[in-house]
């Protein structure tokens, strides 16, 4: 929602707000909470075509003798066709005008209470990055568990020096350390994460909370200056 807002010398401030039509009711009556009157509502409406692709494909002649002379006539088996794919683009919301009066008694109180209404909490905390499961890794693990598991079982029907079952033996166990290692950093670094997240989460809700209850209040502290306004 864009919002222009300008000043004139009749003691009179204008908003001007960008609104989806679905949201024309709310709007209104959110703007009147706070003294502002709907002077002019227009209705905007555009469509523009935007070109997505274009694709080509051959349409064949056909066989037979007609075919065959068209294909040796032309060169080749058939003409092109092109397709144009486009997109419609809409353009759609209500550009509202509204006023309100500068010269009334509580009209600082009620301009400081209405921005401190949409003002954002402070203190609000980002969520900490969660991480992903090692798909890779275990991907990578599997693969040469079975690689070496596979030359293991060679080394030993083959009769082939100790060695060389050692080595493969310590490869298939490095492969399979590795694939339990990289699960158990992910459950460890998961579950850390996770605590800090909720415990993150709680510390919002109760800000959240707190500028509800801070709404409210401004809300009833407006309704009560707007109508001193309207009795004077």
């Amino acid at each position: 929602m864009k919002i222009s807002k300008q000043k004139e010398e009749n003691m009179k401030e204008y908003k001007t707000l960008r609104v989806s039509p679905e949201d024309e009711a709310e709007c209104i009556q959110e703007m009147e909470t706070f003294g502002w009157k709907l002077e002019d509502s227009r209705e905007i409406y555009n469509e523009s075509e935007e070109l997505v692709g274009v694709h080509g494909k051959e349409t064949v002649y056909g066989g037979g003798l007609l075919g065959g002379f068209m294909q040796g006539f032309t060169g080749s088996s058939g003409k092109q066709q092109v397709t144009v794919q486009t997109r419609t683009n809409v353009v759609h919301f209500l550009s509202m005008r509204f006023s309100r009066d500068q010269s009334s008694k509580n009209y600082p109180e009620i301009a400081r209470l209405e921005q401190e209404f949409y003002e954002t909490p402070e203190g609000l905390m980002r969520y900490v990055y969660e991480p992903e499961p090692p798909k890779r890794r275990t991907i990578v693990s599997v693969i040469l568990i079975v690689v070496f598991a596979i030359a293991l079982v060679a080394t030993i029907a083959e009769s082939m020096p100790e060695n060389m079952i050692l080595a493969s033996s310590l490869l298939l166990a490095a492969a399979i350390l590795f694939l339990i290692l990289s699960w158990v950093f992910y459950v460890v670094i998961k579950r850390k994460q996770g605590e800090k997240n909720r415990a993150i989460r709680a510390h919002n809700e109760t800000i959240g909370d707190a500028k509800e209850r801070r709404c409210e209040e401004i809300l009833r502290r407006h309704e009560v200056l707007i109508k001193e306004d309207n009795v004077q």
